[in-house]
């Protein structure tokens, strides 16, 4: 049952992202912005790449674990292309 209501959820969801050669990534979701830093711990595989997002660090950034954000984009929700650039700019990170 709870994996149902989440995979309804997240069929539901809409997004737009814009995405740097240097790792700054904004999300869209549902009208709420996501901005920050693609963080080391994202990863990739054949079924989903999971992003980590942290936000920038400036001269007064206090880190917090609230701020952090994780979204999973699954393969069949993106053109093929735009799958390998999410890739390559989780390997270009690294």
């Amino acid at each position: 049952m709870i994996a149902s209501y989440g995979a309804r959820k997240a069929y539901q969801q809409t997004y737009a992202l814009k995405l740097s050669d240097s790792g700054r990534i904004e999300v869209f979701i549902n009208g709420s912005l996501i901005s920050g830093v693609i963080a080391n711990a994202s990863f990739y595989n054949g079924y989903f790449i999971s992003l980590k997002i942290v936000k920038e660090r400036g001269e007064l950034f206090i880190v917090r674990e609230r701020e952090n954000k994780a979204i999973v984009v699954y393969r069949d929700a993106v053109s093929d292309a735009e799958y390998r650039l999410l890739a390559r700019v989780i390997n270009l990170g690294r």
